[in-house]
């Protein structure tokens, strides 16, 4: 089962950050990920992380007999379970309603070079998707406002009802439109875009709570500049990415 760990914890021990990957609305802006990190044994262990502006926690899901500091990457991804680890966890998370939105932006950094190590990255990003909340709606979104986070997440916003308890089915996505998905946030250009909406929506959070919620919520709110540094450390192509 996975256990909790404190999120001072889960950045001292990350080694290898593989896949950060993003949710973006005005209310809860949230950047999660996976990461393979040194376990207190001194083997690796499996993590999983995730931080908004009001809760920053991470979770270690399984450990593996290796070293992260020495591991060879492509192997990694061929010798051990990382992929049905991974896909276990999402699937449990979902059982358990505790599965997250469906992510806006994905970022793999693992730069796998064999062919099956590239097709167990493939597997993990369309895990990630087929796992979260609701892939189709946010297909449709995104088909609608490409490379324009800020008129769809107007859009996303005035579609919920304030009161409104009714829950809908959730038909399951097919291959093919897991793909279109993946076709769209992991764009360079899309991920560009959507992380400038990102940090805006961080900052909003923030004020909104400040203004109309909770004001000792909004004095506690981790920073964006904060954010940022935590994010950019854990994936610097993002920052390279952000400057290009």
């Amino acid at each position: 089962m996975p256990k909790e760990i404190s999120f001072p914890d889960f950045l001292r021990a990350v080694s290898i950050p593989m896949f950060g990957f993003a949710i973006v609305n005005p209310m809860g802006p949230t950047f999660m990920g996976f990461a393979i990190g040194k376990s207190n044994s001194g083997d690796a262990s499996l993590l999983f992380f995730s931080l908004n502006p009001f809760t920053q926690s991470a979770k270690e899901i399984t450990t593996y007999n290796f070293d992260p500091l020495t591991i060879d990457l492509d192997r990694m991804l061929k010798e051990f379970e990382i992929f049905p680890d991974i896909d276990k966890f999402l699937k449990l998370q979902k059982s358990n309603k505790n599965e997250f939105g469906t992510p806006t932006l994905l970022l793999g950094v693992l730069d796998a070079n064999s062919e099956e190590a590239i097709k167990e990255e493939r597997l993990i990003s369309l895990s990630i998707i087929r796992h979260s909340n609701d892939p189709l709606s946010t297909l449709e979104n995104l088909n609608q406002f490409p490379m324009n986070v800020m008129d769809r997440v107007s859009h996303e916003m005035s579609k919920i009802a304030p009161n409104s308890s009714q829950s809908f089915k959730k038909h399951s996505p097919t291959d093919t439109q897991l793909s279109e998905i993946l076709d769209h946030i992991c764009n360079p250009e899309h991920i560009k875009q959507e992380f400038k909406g990102f940090n805006i929506a961080w900052t909003g959070a923030i004020n909104f709570q400040k203004e109309r919620g909770s004001v000792d919520l909004a004095n506690n709110a981790l920073s964006l500049q904060d954010s940022l540094g935590h994010i950019l450390r854990l994936f610097p192509p993002l920052l390279h990415l952000m400057k290009g």
